[in-house]
């Protein structure tokens, strides 16, 4: 993040990220989550690509890709 400004207002928004988030499996029932519209953000400042195999995912699961 480049803007000091929203750099400030966001930081004591910040929480520590609970490790269960990562390490445990989730089994959503995929009927009611079909209706839902998806979208993929990419990070490229800096580029992520530890988040390639998402985004294919996601793109193989029907989310539009991004012009480009």
């Amino acid at each position: 993040m480049t803007d000091e400004g929203l750099a400030a207002w966001l930081a004591p928004r910040l929480t520590d990220f609970p490790l269960r988030c990562q390490t445990d499996a989730v089994d959503f029932d995929p009927v009611p989550l079909a209706g839902l519209s998806t979208s993929n953000v990419r990070h490229t400042r800096p580029p992520l690509p530890s988040l390639d195999l998402s985004s294919g995912r996601a793109y193989d699961s029907g989310t539009p890709r991004e012009p480009g």
